[in-house]
């Protein structure tokens, strides 16, 4: 979750994107080769497990190997992030260093394929980018039937989308897209708006993190005491995110003198610092003055940081594009891929479509002469 996007409109700022290649190639048995690839800024390649790395899988670049060698597997951790700025790696002039990571596996099965690309031990894994895969294989009429489906599964269910709270008129927006100036009103509009914004979505997040109190847990905490817990996280983010803040924010941004895009960055990093740090802050203090059990208050702000990490996953994945080519036994006869030739399907999408729902990719293949087999796959 960033600070909203119409108030940074600074292109050095945004997340650059990167290009995620999958290649699977199924064999007759289901047995399955997997290759993966992502290509784009060491930023981005060390926030948000990228790739596996762990040594089950094989490097197949030498920025893979040099990755390994320098960094260890890992590309999500704050010590690889700290890490990986410290390495000097190619970079066009302007631009931030790049690395293109890739790296290879063999499967029994689909069904051994990860659906995390996150590490087991990392607390926060399902946060992160789910894909689930299935293939069916049928006998008919003799020939073999290969049903195939990949779910990357969306972040629908996770709102943290300042931007739609906003809800800035047309002209205003056009105008901070333009970089131009604002009037005294418009301004206070905007600093008005994403006050709220801010003080509202602090709540959301802890009514969301509360619910497992009364969804999954024993529901100690009696209903009067949870509205006085979600009023001292609204006072909390109120208290932070202010009215004077916000306004010198924008002045900054829109400010003509050099070095402001750099000062305009570190100011909202800090601010949204600030803000999480004075959620977590207040609704640890009301649980505890709420007297609630120490696991009950452990859960809630585990709930808390999940979706503090599911929120930046959507976010950072809204700039990304997604590849997947598929190899069946026989020929394709149908699916909703965007090409196909033969026996390989291929699809393409970006990354801002997982912010809404699920993307669902199919493709079917028949074997001809295939010889009988006992059971199925799914």
């Amino acid at each position: 979750m960033k600070t909203p996007a119409c108030l940074l409109l600074v292109p050095c700022l945004l997340g650059a994107c990167l290009e995620n290649e999958e290649e699977l190639e199924i064999g007759v048995d289901g047995s399955v080769r997997v290759a993966l690839a992502s290509e784009g800024d060491v930023d981005d390649l060390c926030d948000g497990y990228a790739l596996p790395l762990d040594a089950a899988w094989l490097a197949t670049s030498d920025d893979t190997r040099r990755w390994l060698a320098e960094l260890g597997p890992d590309t999500g951790s704050a010590f690889v992030r700290q890490r990986a700025g410290e390495l000097a790696w190619p970079a066009e002039p302007g631009q931030g260093p790049r690395a293109s990571l890739s790296v290879e596996r063999r499967f029994a099965s689909v069904e051994e394929l990860p659906r995390w690309h996150a590490p087991a031990e990392d607390p926060y894994r399902t946060a992160h980018l789910e894909r689930e895969t299935s293939l069916t294989v049928r006998e008919l009429g003799g020939k073999r039937v290969y049903e195939f489906e990949r779910v990357f599964h969306g972040f629908h269910e996770v709102d943290l989308d300042l931007d739609a709270r906003l809800r800035l008129s047309e002209d205003v927006e056009k105008k901070l897209e333009a970089r131009e100036p604002l009037t005294n009103e418009e301004k206070g509009d905007v600093v008005e708006r994403a006050v709220s914004a801010h003080e509202d979505l602090a709540v959301d997040l802890a009514r969301a993190a509360l619910l497992g109190l009364y969804t999954r847990g024993a529901g100690e905490l009696p209903v009067g005491a949870h509205a006085a817990v979600l009023e001292e996280v609204r006072a909390a983010a109120r208290a932070t995110v202010t009215p004077r803040r916000l306004r010198a924010l924008l002045e900054l941004l829109q400010d003509e003198g050099a070095g402001r895009d750099e000062s305009a960055g570190r100011a909202l990093d800090e601010l949204e610092s600030e803000w999480r740090a004075a959620l977590r802050g207040a609704l640890a203090a009301a649980l505890e003055r709420a007297a609630l059990p120490a696991e009950s208050q452990n859960a809630v702000l585990y709930a808390l940081e999940w979706q503090f990490t599911a929120g930046d996953q959507a976010d950072d994945l809204g700039d990304e594009s997604f590849a997947l080519a598929v190899t069946l036994p026989g020929t394709i006869v149908g699916g909703n891929f965007t090409e196909c030739d033969g026996a390989r399907a291929r699809w393409r999408f970006e990354g801002k479509e997982l912010k809404e729902h699920d993307v669902v990719l199919r493709a079917v293949s028949v074997l001809d002469g295939a010889a009988p087999r006992a059971g199925h796959q799914k």
